[in-house]
């Protein structure tokens, strides 16, 4: 997987101690971007064998966070991702055992259901079971609130996080074409 960085231990992201994987391009679409400074950093490549044996021995993470400058980019990241949920999968074999996998993304809600369904995440994020999709752009000056699935504070308040244990990708706010408008989601 292509990268800037993996952080073994963050704690800001969700309500445990996390590993962040940082992605290594990003549009620039939130005003006032708080990640300006990771784009210098050098991209470097970072078999998905070796980034879950580091989450596996590391006693204190509980969560793999996806995040940095922009997860969703580029069809490259994306197919990065695919495979990576993949790779949790095979590693994981039970839905109860994998980690917490949070994509944070800086894509509202309603231009997501485009991105889901063309590259099957729709299907794929139920199939891994433990996941949460925080997104909204950053924006800059905006109030910081206390967001209860992630279980922090995140900063702005057009930002919202769903839960793929909570959450059918079918959900009328994700906007995803051909799908049915029932929902089992909560988004709180």
């Amino acid at each position: 997987m292509k990268l800037k960085q993996i952080v073994d231990e963050v704690f800001g992201d969700y309500k445990e101690a996390g590993m962040l994987l940082i992605f290594p391009e990003c549009s620039w679409k939130c005003e006032g971007c708080q990640n300006k400074h990771l784009a210098l950093l050098e991209t470097k490549n970072f078999p998905d064998e070796d980034i879950i044996q580091r989450f596996q021995e590391n006693p204190f993470t509980k969560c793999i966070i996806l995040g940095g400058l922009e997860p969703f980019y580029n069809e490259s990241s994306i197919d990065d991702i695919s495979m990576f949920i993949s790779h949790l999968i095979e590693a994981y074999p039970t839905k109860e055992d994998r980690p917490m996998l949070i994509i944070y993304t800086g894509y509202e809600m309603n231009e997501l259901g485009n991105i889901l369904s063309k590259y099957a995440f729709d299907a794929l994020f139920p199939l891994y079971g433990n996941g949460i999709i925080k997104c909204g752009r950053y924006v800059q000056d905006s109030s910081p609130y206390f967001n209860n699935t992630l279980g922090v504070t995140i900063a702005s308040l057009n930002q919202d996080a769903l839960d793929f244990r909570t959450c059918s990708f079918a959900h009328k706010k994700f906007n995803i074409p051909n799908a049915s408008k029932t929902s089992t989601c909560d988004p709180s």
